[in-house]
């Protein structure tokens, strides 16, 4: 937590490299779902 805290900046790049690589799991589980 310490170091969350001491560096925001890669707490906030790291939540920006994830989250799209989570919209794009929930996108490819959709299209298997259509399927």
């Amino acid at each position: 937590m310490f170091f969350i805290i001491g560096s925001p900046n890669i707490f906030l790049c790291a939540l920006f490299m994830i989250v799209p690589f989570l919209l794009l799991l929930s996108l490819f589980k959709y299209k298997y779902v259509d399927y």
